[in-house]
């Protein structure tokens, strides 16, 4: 069907004539209101949405005929006896004009398309020349090569089956959900479930079609957001309230994603759940209720997930606190912990006993015993589905809006119990987990403790990729072991992304990072053949620059090291490649970054980590025990300036306040987010 072209007003109109209090009261469950609502829903989208038309092949232009003619001409003249060498010439001049006025207009075609490349069209070509997105390749098993894509499809439904546990867990008891537990705030499913609350949620869907298994897909879900918030609000109060979900919220599509080593190998993939837009949209108000309640019982040291947090406030957060701890101590050991399959390993009978631990409603902890039973899933890749399907009896569904919280609720006691060892300190990223100390014994407690979780916890730990990272000139070198086996030491460990040395200064990861920026930029290149310096500029700047800048606040660099003048490199040579391949004349670099407007990198680093120092501030970014290491100045004349609290030591916060102070010293009161980044701008040089 053709959604862009649906009559979305005589949509709206019929949905919102109908009585749905009486079409929906008959029926017996909240499963069977779903199924109805879904059947009257799409007869209405089929009566309202024109088919799309089949793609017919354009004819071959005027010129590609010609130029197909000559060419056939062309070689029985070769053949033939009779033919003279003024013909054969004759014909070869033909056919080079021919080809250079087709590669002509393939570049003007080009050049008009991608005047504007943020239409479909054109991010469609770039993804084709860039080849950014590829299917699943074919898959090495058992010693042969599986091209068909069902065929694979049957190989992931069996490698991902094996994540899971093969039986629901028993040995665990569920807590007993018809008993009133205390909360601490009243709770009113008309009020969680309001049709004005479902309509805000669904208008802020994106508008793309998206994964759905009916007709009903993202784009047209936001158009008739507010026709359909009515029965979705007695379909969705009436699940909560039965404990019951609807069957189809229980199927999931699983698609393969790659997450590192041989593509070609089906254990290098993770199973990302594809499921029903209306299930999202549920999970997604019952989860920001649930956040609301449980936020402050959550450890300040998880940073997955969770509004206000990110990758970036995690690895400033440890660099800051590895250098200090190096700076008071002179040594320090980091343990980097991974659970094995740990989102697919979580045992459903005793995830429900720690939600009842967080106060979170009987009611919510029931719905989530049905939404967690009796799931299964089928596989999809590329186009091809796998028509079989498998149970699923554990785990959180990846992919899902409740997987995630779920399952930062089921190990949220293993960071609170760790943050009791003294002079041991923890960092998370959901699953990823990493403890340090300068105190041999510490950090072996922290192990033990991670080890016996796990296994009361039912949630193995991957021991052979569990690894020791040792920093500072004088580490003692002391041999950590877990379960008895001692733990891998490495040189270099990827955590979050980056590759951390015993020196923490990154200059492996920066290198890596400089040698694939420089691979796009020159994919780029020979991409291309416009001579628009704009359209190069928005590239590198789609393409190119987020590999340089990702978790670029950790990088304290001066503007004249070695490494600062490595991550400019890139764009210096793409900039005056570009401006060649443009026909502008040779300029410095600044001028070069003023013809296609792109600021520097040293510029959008320190940008970066300003904006990231002002989130930490105004509480718009986590960073656990801020007021130990810097506050605010007391003098109303100067109330954004900062005084640094540990000045002894070498990490973001004395890099960042120097060049943070100079900036504010003439402003008097506090900025707003968008008053200070236009603060930033003028401050800071292009170069």
């Amino acid at each position: 069907l053709d959604y862009k072209k649906c009559n979305y007003g005589l949509l709206n109109s019929d949905i919102a004539s109908l009585d749905w209090d009486l079409i929906l009261s008959s029926l017996p469950c909240p499963s069977s209101k779903f199924e109805k609502f879904i059947q009257i829903l799409s007869d209405l989208i089929v009566l309202h949405t024109p088919p799309k038309p089949l793609p017919r092949p354009s004819p071959p232009s005027k010129s590609i005929r010609q130029l197909r003619r000559a060419r056939s001409r062309f070689t029985k003249l070769l053949v033939s006896r009779r033919a003279s060498f003024t013909d054969i010439h004759s014909l070869n001049c033909r056919i080079r004009n021919l080809s250079k006025t087709i590669r002509g207009s393939y570049a003007r075609a080009e050049r008009t398309l991608l005047k504007s490349p943020h239409t479909s069209v054109a991010r469609s070509l770039i993804t084709r020349r860039l080849k950014t997105l590829s299917g699943i390749p074919s898959l090495n098993h058992q010693g042969r090569v599986v091209c068909s894509d069902s065929e694979k499809a049957s190989i992931f439904l069996s490698s991902f089956l094996s994540n899971f546990k093969s039986s629901p867990h028993v040995s665990f008891v569920a807590p007993h959900l018809s008993s009133p537990r205390p909360s601490s705030s009243p709770f009113q499913d008309n009020d969680l479930f309001a049709p004005w609350v479902i309509e805000h949620s669904l208008l802020k869907l994106p508008p793309r079609c998206g994964f759905s298994p009916h007709l009903a897909n993202f784009l047209l879900i936001k158009k008739c957001a507010t026709s359909i918030s009515l029965p979705l609000s007695i379909i969705f109060g009436d699940s909560l309230r039965c404990s019951g979900v609807p069957r189809s919220w229980k199927k999931a599509v699983v698609i393969p994603v790659h997450k590192k080593g041989n593509p070609g190998c089906p254990e290098n993939y993770r199973p990302i759940s594809l499921t029903d837009p209306f299930s999202r949209i549920f999970e997604r108000i019952l989860c920001n209720r649930i956040k609301l309640d449980c936020i402050h019982k959550l450890s300040p040291h998880q940073h997955g997930f969770l509004t206000n947090r990110s990758c970036a406030s995690s690895l400033v957060q440890v660099v800051t606190n590895y250098k200090i701890i190096l700076k008071t101590h002179g040594s320090l050991d980091v343990v980097f912990f991974d659970f094995r399959k740990a989102f697919d390993q979580v045992p459903h009978a005793l995830l429900l006993n720690k939600l009842a631990s967080f106060d979170i409603p009987p009611l919510f902890i029931s719905w989530f015993s049905d939404f967690l039973s009796s799931r299964s899933f089928s596989v999809k890749v590329n186009s091809t589905t796998d028509p079989s399907s498998a149970p699923i009896f554990s785990g959180v569904p990846q992919g899902s809006v409740s997987g995630p919280l779920l399952f930062l609720l089921f190990i949220n006691d293993l960071l609170i119990s760790l943050h009791s060892i003294p002079h041991l300190h923890i960092a998370a990223y959901a699953d990823d987990i990493k403890i340090y100390s300068h105190l041999p014994s510490s950090l072996q407690a922290g192990i033990d403790l991670v080890s016996n979780w796990a296994a009361s916890n039912d949630l193995p730990l991957a021991h052979s990729k569990t690894s020791l990272l040792r920093l500072g000139a004088l580490n003692p070198h002391y041999q950590f072991h877990i379960v008895g086996s001692p733990i891998l030491v490495s040189n270099s460990v990827r955590d979050l992304g980056i590759l951390f040395e015993p020196d923490l200064k990154f200059s492996a990861h920066i290198k890596k990072s400089v040698s694939l920026a420089r691979l796009r930029s020159s994919q780029i290149l020979k991409s291309f053949k416009s001579n628009n310096p704009a359209f190069y500029s928005f590239l590198f700047k789609t393409y190119v620059l987020p590999i340089l800048e990702y978790a670029s606040v950790i990088f304290c660099l001066a503007p004249s090291s070695s490494l600062s003048r490595l991550l400019e490199s890139t764009l210096r040579t793409y900039s005056r490649k570009t401006l060649q391949r443009c026909n502008i004349a040779f300029s410095s670099y600044s001028h070069r970054l003023e013809l296609l407007s792109i600021y520097s990198i040293r510029h959008r680093r320190l940008k970066a980590q300003l904006l990231l120092l002002y989130k930490f501030i105004a509480g718009a970014s986590h960073f656990p025990n801020l007021n130990s290491f810097i506050r605010l100045s007391s003098s109303p004349r100067r109330p954004m300036t900062l005084i640094y609290l540990s000045p002894l030591s070498d990490n973001f916060f004395s890099f960042i306040l120097p060049i943070w102070n100079a900036i504010v010293a003439n402003v008097s009161s506090f900025l707003s987010p968008s008053q200070f980044e236009h603060l930033l701008d003028s401050a800071i040089t292009r170069f």
